[in-house]
């Protein structure tokens, strides 16, 4: 900025004001020093715009910039509701990494009362927030209207359709193999997929397609159908398993346990359960780990270096970072 102003023959601060649209300057000397600027290829950093925007702010506490994350569930806190542990942990990650790395961080609903899509891209500006991490989203392929040409965006998981931004998920493909491989190497052979339909569109069939492929390509496995029932209810999943007879069932097992044992079906020793979406590892139900926590940091990783590369707005070629699961071994597979 010292630099911009040598130049431009002004001071530092009428270069500031300038930059920033001020009505204090006169139209000949924002003219000139945009024309400097332009000269020396000189580019804000976001990061030190949004932190001097917000030190502007009358009683703003100090700290470093702030990251926004953005929920959009129905309801403010829906997500904290959920059965499964999945957010909370990409939520801990998130944060975690954020202070790590200096960052305030705030929630952010996208369907407050009144709320539009200009007042809430206004409202994170005004705030002199850039970044933004989309939180999974309850529905497949949504989409969320924002001025995104003002931020750097990142999303986590899959559910994000439009704008097509970066993001971070696990690597449902690699995980579904590596389940099918651990499932292989215990004897089953007859491994059976039973998933919500929604929860397949969700993940983009990324678990089906490696189930297919893995069905395919394992000498000796029973070419089973695959269930995707919407809703998946108790009794097309009993139809189901009385045609297919498998003796492992893989999917997300909290109903289907449930199912089993008032079905007197004993799990491991009838059939096997392996859960693609494990609680933890050391979960007493086999199945993958999906990193969750460590998804939540990498994401802000991504963003930082979106930040300070200056690189606002919908991407040309968005990146995909995949972070691997991690099989965890539990107790609801055995040898056959």
């Amino acid at each position: 900025m010292r630099d911009v102003a040598l130049r431009a023959g002004v001071t530092a601060a009428t270069v500031s004001l300038s930059l920033r649209g001020s009505p204090l300057i006169t139209a000949a000397t924002r003219t000139k020093v945009l024309n400097a600027a332009h000269a020396l290829h000189y580019q804000p950093n976001p990061l030190v715009r949004a932190l001097m925007r917000s030190r502007r702010r009358r009683g703003a506490a100090p700290g470093g910039p702030t990251l926004a994350i953005v929920t959009g569930f129905p309801t403010r806190h829906g997500w904290r509701n959920l059965t499964t542990p999945v957010f909370q942990q990409l939520f801990t990650g998130v944060r975690t990494r954020a202070g790590q790395c200096g960052y305030d961080l705030q929630e952010f609903w996208l369907y407050e009362k009144g709320m539009t899509p200009r007042r809430f891209s206004n409202m994170l500006h005004a705030r002199g927030i850039l970044g933004l991490i989309i939180a999974p989203l309850p529905e497949a392929n949504s989409s969320i209207e924002l001025d995104w040409d003002g931020f750097a965006a990142v999303a986590l998981g899959t559910t994000l359709a439009k704008p097509v931004v970066h993001r971070v998920v696990n690597d449902l493909f690699h995980s579904m193999m590596i389940t099918m491989e651990q499932c292989y190497s215990l004897g089953y052979r007859r491994i059976g997929l039973a998933l919500r339909a929604t929860v397949n569109q969700k993940v983009e069939r990324r678990w089906l397609a490696g189930y297919l492929l893995a069905q395919s390509e394992m000498t000796g496995l029973a070419p089973l159908t695959p269930l995707l029932a919407e809703p998946l209810t108790e009794e097309a999943f009993r139809t189901w398993f009385r045609r297919e007879k498998p003796d492992v069932v893989i999917g997300q097992p909290h109903d289907m346990q449930r199912w089993f044992k008032s079905w007197g079906v004993r799990i491991p020793e009838d059939v096997g359960v392996a859960s693609l979406s494990s609680a933890q590892l050391g979960d007493p139900v086999s199945g993958i780990y999906q990193n969750s926590e460590l998804i939540g940091m990498r994401s802000i990783d991504l963003l930082s270096t979106l930040l300070e590369r200056n690189e606002l707005g919908v991407p040309a070629v968005p990146d995909s970072l995949l972070v691997d699961g991690v099989w965890n071994p539990g107790r609801t597979l055995v040898a056959q």
